[in-house]
């Protein structure tokens, strides 16, 4: 194996724990998730040596980070809320099913997220 072939190998397997850390990190607060995915790669850069991307850290950081959203929303990834219904119990809904929800049925859901100041949670759409 070539050293070019070794620090390709090398950026393929930092972008590659980025992803893997995008997925495991994900709390819907974009300012939040920034911070704690640029401390974990930070630990990581030494597999940029010897690339482009080695002579600026930050903007691999940053790079890695742009690129994961877009594949998000592929995944069609929406705020899910907890919301209280009546009768029902506790469900995670978008913001749009729970209005759906209350047009269909009347006033007998509450956002708990709100009353309770706790993050919604980014998840597939059903």
């Amino acid at each position: 194996m070539g050293m070019s072939s070794l620090i390709f190998d090398n950026v393929d397997k930092f972008f590659a724990i980025a992803d893997k850390t995008l997925e495991e990190t994900e709390t819907g607060e974009i300012k939040a998730d920034y911070n704690n995915f640029r401390k974990t790669m930070l630990k990581h850069t030494d597999l940029l040596t010897g690339s482009e991307y080695g002579e600026n850290i930050e903007e691999a950081i940053y790079q890695a980070w742009r690129e994961f959203w877009p594949n998000i929303m592929k995944k069609k990834k929406k705020l899910h809320f907890l919301y209280l219904i009546e009768d029902v119990g506790f469900k995670m809904l978008t913001e749009s099913q729970a209005e759906k929800y209350k047009k269909k049925h009347g006033d007998v859901i509450w956002n708990v997220h709100k009353s309770i100041d706790i993050k919604p949670d980014l998840l597939e759409e059903k």
